[in-house]
This record gives C-alpha cells, structure tokens and sequence, in this order.
C-alpha cells in the first residue's frame, strides 16, 4: 500500500497527455469542454486531477469533488498543464505490464456504460456514475502498473482454470485488487462514493441514492467484465436488476442493454482507433498471451 500509494499513481496515456500540453491558454468554453473529454477518457489523468482537487490544499469546503469540471475550476488550466508534464506516461508501463493499456480502456467502456444505465433509471447525477465506473477498477489497473509479474500471474490463473478474479488474486497476492483500490483511494482523498463502489455488494451501505450508484457501477463493472474480458454475446447474458434511486430493483431490459452497449462502442471508437488498440485484444485469453510472454526470461513484451 505503502508503495503503490506513494508512486505515480495510475500513468496517462502519452497522446492524451500531449493534447493538453500543446492547448493554448484560451480558456473559452470550447476548449474547456474539450480538456474536460479528453480527461474523462484517462484514468490516469481524471485520478491525477480529482486527487489533486480533493486534496487539502485546494479542497476547502471539504466536500468531496466529483466532477472533473468543478475540478478544473478549482485547480486551473495552469496547475492541470503543470501536472501532465510530470506524469510518467502509460506507455513506459506497457512494455513490461501485459494487458495494462487494455484495462484503462475496459475503465472507460465501463464509465459510459455506467453513466448510461444511471440516466436510464433516473439517477440525477450520470457524471458521477461515470467517474465511479471509471475508478471501479482502480485496483487491478494499480497492481498490473506496479506489480506486473503478480498481476501476469493472476491472469494466467484466471484464464487457465475458469475461476473468479478474487479467488485469483487471493492464491498470488492473500488479498484482493479491489482491497487495493479502496484503500488507495482514501489514501488519495478520493470521494468515498469512489471507495463504496468497489465495496462488496453486501457491504455497501448508505442511503438510497448511494446504494442505487454502487448497484449501477458495479452493473456497469460487471457487463464490461462479460463482453469485453469473457467475449461473451448480448444474447447470452442474463438480464439484471438494478437498484434505482428511490433503492427499488428494476430490470434493465434488452432493448436497454443494447442501446448502451451500441452507445459505448461509438463513443470510444475513436479513442481506440487514437491509441491503435483493436477492442479484441480486451479478451483474457489475448492477456493471457502477453502474460505468457511477458513471464518468459529475457522477455521485452
């Protein structure tokens, strides 16, 4: 913990990076929107900027800020410019962390997915359903970025014998990536709706609302999990409730399904597209294979 919370975080991608370092300082509301996009589709930037926002030093009413825009107004174009040119990038990770490029995108399909469910049920804040599943994974995005061979070894054992993610990380690590990611983030001062989202089902508790947004991050978490890791099919998957903000369960049907689903596929085509990242290689079967690899003595994968 100790490490992990004390290094860089959750590196950027370079090219994400770069497209705030070049932007002038014209601050009209075009640009604005377009600094706030390109944030919201790194995690490794939206964390870097939400963990400097709820910080002390910036942070003085002590509500927790989730939304990168009220973040942006409280840091700064320049604090946010200054900070991307400290970052080491993603990029300088990937080479030895099998599948860690792969894990920030999964973050953000799980984000829209999220966000899209939340608006679907009424959730009155979408936004924040997107940062929370951007962060839902925090944990194992942290532990393939400092503890590649651990996290290699995990995916190898999931993707050999069939079983679940925990059960993996607990036979390498004694303990969760999900354990990771709460206690990091409170490290961080990250808003506890982040910490209660990676919470066991069980164990979240709250009010309505904040039961109704870890119910639908975790749906969005799990969808992603089955689509994108699995590869399994719409048609396959059973249809689940989710509870809305009043804490009721409500069935997200098929026709609901597969209009977010549709909708997180275009809306992060073109990053794919950006990064040269095709969307089969989210498989963990194709993990697995860079894992092997990047096992191997004398490996550069």
């Amino acid at each position: 913990m100790k490490r992990v919370s004390q290094g860089d975080g959750v590196p950027p991608f370079c090219n994400h990076a770069n497209e705030i370092l070049i932007r002038t300082l014209d601050l009209d509301g075009g640009s604005c929107k377009k600094l706030v996009q390109v944030i919201l589709q790194d995690v490794g930037l939206a964390s870097q900027v939400l963990r400097l926002a709820n910080s002390a030093m910036y942070n003085h009413s002590r509500r927790p800020i989730m939304s990168i825009s009220h973040a942006l107004a409280v840091l700064g174009w320049l604090e946010v410019r200054s900070m991307a040119s400290t970052l080491r990038y993603i990029e300088h990770f990937a080479n030895r962390s099998s599948g860690l490029r792969e894990l920030v995108l999964t973050s953000v399909l799980t984000a829209v997915q999220s966000r899209e469910v939340a608006a679907a049920l009424g959730y009155p804040h979408p936004e924040e359903a997107y940062i929370c599943g951007l962060f839902r994974n925090l944990g194992e995005v942290l532990i393939a970025c400092h503890y590649p061979e651990e996290h290699a070894q995990i995916i190898l054992i999931i993707d050999a014998e069939n079983i679940p993610e925990r059960a993996a990380c607990l036979r390498v690590l004694d303990f969760s990536w999900d354990e990771v990611g709460i206690r990091v983030a409170a490290l961080w001062q990250m808003p506890p709706a982040v910490r209660l989202v990676m919470e066991p089902p069980l164990a979240a508790a709250g009010s309505p609302l904040d039961r109704s947004l870890a119910s639908i991050t975790g749906y969005g978490h799990r969808l992603a999990r089955a689509l994108y890791r699995k590869g399994a099919s719409l048609d396959t998957l059973h249809l689940e409730t989710v509870l809305n903000p009043a804490g009721q369960p409500v069935l997200v049907s098929m026709r609901d399904l597969r209009a977010l689903v549709d909708l997180a596929i275009v809306e992060t085509s073109e990053m794919f597209r950006a990064l040269q990242i095709p969307i089969d290689t989210l498989r963990i079967s194709k993990q697995a294979e860079r894992a092997r690899q990047a096992l191997e003595p004398n490996s550069t994968v």
